[in-house]
């Protein structure tokens, strides 16, 4: 996609800002996945400044994309009931590790995160992963989950741009 074609996306329809958003966390994923795979280029070994490099970015990029995702989710009546219920579900799913990330802290319990903030090696699928509430989430799922749950929001979908949530 070029820079030409953003005013005829979907997102660019509730806000530039946000289409633009979603642009960088696209290619911040596509980087990340790169330096992931330099990271695990070695049998049974690890690049070290490679993987803390794409640990590094993986906790700005969760940050951003919740940030984008609760700005749309935040605003309801700009989006399709579908796009809506798309949106929320996706902030729940992105809070989850947010929450020890940003925080350093565990989801609804106030308590200090300890396991949540160990970033763990998947050595086969070339991925970083977190442990929240007993499930591993891999950053190249998760990352692949989010991105691809925004790309599938029609124009149909969004039925108001974002400055109209400022004027109710």
């Amino acid at each position: 996609m070029s820079h030409a074609d953003i005013p005829n996306r979907p997102l660019a329809r509730f806000s530039v800002f946000t289409e633009i958003q979603l642009r960088h966390l696209i290619a911040e994923k596509t980087e990340i996945e790169e330096l992931l795979e330099q990271a695990f280029s070695l049998p049974d070994a690890v690049h070290g400044g490679d993987y803390l490099r794409a640990t590094g970015r993986i906790w700005l990029w969760y940050l951003g994309s919740y940030e984008l995702v609760r700005t749309m989710a935040g605003a309801e009546s700009c989006f399709s009931d579908r796009a809506t219920k798309k949106l929320l579900e996706l902030k729940r799913y992105l809070a989850k590790v947010r929450m020890p990330l940003a925080k350093q802290e565990k989801r609804g319990t106030g308590k200090l995160a300890t396991d949540e903030l160990s970033s763990y090696i998947h050595f086969q699928a070339s991925d970083i992963g977190y442990l929240i509430d007993g499930e591993l989430v891999l950053f190249k799922e998760a990352a692949g989950k989010v991105v691809d749950s925004l790309m599938t929001i029609a124009k149909d979908d969004v039925i108001a741009p974002l400055s109209s949530k400022y004027q109710e």
